[in-house]
């Protein structure tokens, strides 16, 4: 009830700064985090939906009487011979929350990472903002992991694949993974707790890669953190029981560990809200937010176009200015991938700076950048090593990055959508003017012919050694390939 009353004015905020935007002020920040705490509570509030009336019959009724009534799509399913309506209803309930938790969990798991990404795309943020951040990544992760392993169990799967799926694993093993080592990769960087069955639990299912920020801050640990931290320890402990219970049943009782499940889920939920939610500091700064801008030029004394016929190879100048700097910050590294964007989408593109230079952020930036989110992982490992270097390397040419993933069959809980044709990757140093400079050459081997703007996605190393996200501030040039 609580938090369906504080959403509509989350909503009042968030229309009165979008109102409030002017060429000076767009109050990237503080949209941002509303939106995604409106996300937040949204989630929670339609999962409580679900939760609350379940919760409330089964404490007034026995839960030993679901076990020979377990939901189930077989023809002579236990379902079927149920002959009390309260108990059909009751069942029914139960197997319309188990259908959507796969939905919640992912939605959560998703907020986490937008949290991490948050915390990185600002430079400057004062590090208990940063630790408040990171606590509401952790939360939603933990709210990811319960939601989804309070009904779901792997093990059951494992051992036996011809179990119904809707009943024991709706999710892929990938998905699983993917939100067990996120948990794991939080709480672990935390403190001196011991997490090595939650280690356990992730490598059974497959470690993955998960949010390439969502360590940056953990070592930031806070009173309220630690508050999470025992709710994270029992939640776990819990979840893990439910499993042990679910791997000795029989098929037809899976359902009664999973009304056990809910009661389980519920109590993570109320604990959680129980928690205090503190407004950043970083919410009273206004500055722009960080960015850079490119310019690129033949480095051949040739056409100052882009034009080239299929196959070629120019040899191109870049240069990078990094803009709204604050003073007592400093870039170290910048690593950036150029995309190609066909021109006849280039209209759109052009609105769709204009309005993050005139708007700053929108309600769905964050969505946008969620489809790059492997490609920053790209940027961040290039970032990372020091010896990378895009000369002389001939597999730096561009290619079809959704070929790429397709080939690789990377899906990660469906984050990574189209993304333009991409390469090279540059890395270089930032001077104290934040200038960086770098050359490569183009080849044009596998760009097909027609027009195309060049833009970037950058990330960057700052002072402290923290990798953060830069706003590209600019688009570049035009390439125009012409037929062979």
């Amino acid at each position: 009830e609580a938090a369906t009353k504080a959403l509509p004015d989350l909503h009042c905020a968030t229309n009165s700064l979008a109102a409030a935007v002017n060429l000076d002020r767009a109050f990237e920040f503080q949209r941002w985090l509303l939106s995604l705490r409106t996300s937040q509570l949204e989630c929670i509030t339609e999962l409580l939906g679900l939760l609350g009336p379940i919760c409330h019959d089964l404490r007034d009724s026995d839960i030993q009487l679901l076990s020979s009534e377990v939901v189930s799509s077989g023809a002579s399913s236990p379902w079927e011979t149920a002959d009390d309506v309260y108990t059909k209803q009751l069942i029914s309930s139960v197997q319309a929350l188990v259908n959507k938790a796969d939905l919640f969990s992912s939605r959560l798991n998703k907020l986490a990472i937008e949290f991490d990404m948050l915390s990185a795309s600002f430079i400057g943020m004062d590090i208990e903002s940063l630790r408040i951040l990171s606590s509401a990544a952790l939360g939603c992760s933990l709210l990811a992991f319960c939601t989804a392993f309070a009904f779901f169990f792997p093990t059951v799967w494992n051992n036996n694949p011809q179990t119904n799926s809707s009943v024991c694993m709706p999710f892929t093993q990938l998905e699983c993974g993917s939100i067990a080592t996120d948990l794991y990769q939080r709480v672990d960087a935390i403190g001196d707790e011991d997490w090595t069955e939650l280690l356990l639990f992730s490598l059974q299912l497959g470690q993955v890669n998960t949010s390439p920020f969502n360590t940056t801050w953990s070592s930031s640990l806070s009173l309220m953190k630690k508050n999470l931290l025992l709710v994270a320890k029992w939640a776990v402990r819990e979840i893990f029981k439910l499993q042990a219970e679910a791997g000795i049943r029989q098929q037809e009782e899976i359902c009664r560990t999973q009304a056990r499940g809910i009661l389980v889920l519920k109590e993570v939920v109320d604990r959680w809200l129980c928690l205090p939610w503190v407004l950043p500091r970083y919410f009273s700064c206004t500055r722009p937010r960080a960015g850079v801008e490119l310019f690129v030029r033949r480095m051949d004394g040739g056409d100052s176009e882009l034009t080239a016929s299929q196959g070629m190879i120019i040899p191109l100048s870049l240069c990078v200015q990094v803009r709204s700097l604050p003073s007592n910050c400093r870039i170290k590294r910048l690593c950036c991938a150029l995309l190609l964007n066909p021109e006849d989408k280039c209209q759109a593109m052009i609105e769709d700076f204009y309005c993050v230079w005139r708007v700053g952020w929108t309600s769905d930036y964050g969505i946008r950048k969620m489809s790059h989110l492997s490609l920053i992982e790209e940027l961040l490992c290039a970032l990372r090593n020091k010896d990378f270097a895009l000369e002389g390397r001939e597999d730096m040419a561009w290619e079809s990055r959704a070929g790429a993933e397709e080939q690789r069959g990377n899906k990660r809980n469906g984050l990574n959508g189209s993304v333009p044709l991409q390469k090279p990757i540059v890395t270089c140093d930032i001077d104290n003017h934040g200038q960086g400079f770098a050359s490569y050459l183009l080849d044009t081997t596998n760009v097909p012919c027609g027009m195309f703007r060049i833009t970037l996605q950058a990330v960057c190393t700052d002072g402290s050694g923290h990798q953060r996200m830069l706003l590209p501030l600019n688009i570049g040039p035009t390439l125009k390939i012409l037929p062979v």
